[in-house]
């Protein structure tokens, strides 16, 4: 998924929705990293890509609840993160890009753990 326009809004279609975005807003001190982002993100695999200090990492902190926006709000299978933050952050998987914890681990070994 490229990443978006900090200013435009992105038209959504809940349809098939699993992860629905709406009115994202995020600003660090030099810029505005997403205002008013809005989306909606069916089941499978999304690609999120963009230049260096695009805002990437930050984007997805923000939906893992890692994160708190600004404004907006975010929702998964219709458990929104700020009123239901339990029922939201139950379907959510984050592993911070920045940790070492698992760089000694093969995709198996990893999989296999967490099933255990």
């Amino acid at each position: 998924m490229p990443m978006p326009n900090p200013s435009a809004p992105t038209p959504t279609s809940p349809i098939g929705t699993l992860l629905q975005v709406d009115g994202l807003t995020f600003h660090v001190p030099q810029r505005a990293l997403f205002s008013r982002w809005s989306a909606c993100i069916g089941p499978g695999v999304t690609l999120v890509q963009g230049g260096e200090n695009s805002g990437k990492t930050s984007l997805l902190r923000l939906l893992a609840g890692d994160l708190a926006e600004q404004a907006g709000s975010l929702q998964i299978k219709g458990a929104s993160l700020q009123p239901q933050p339990l029922a939201y952050l139950q379907q959510v998987f984050w592993i911070d890009p920045r940790t070492e914890v698992f760089d000694a681990l093969s995709p198996h070994q990893f999989f296999a753990q967490q099933r255990a």
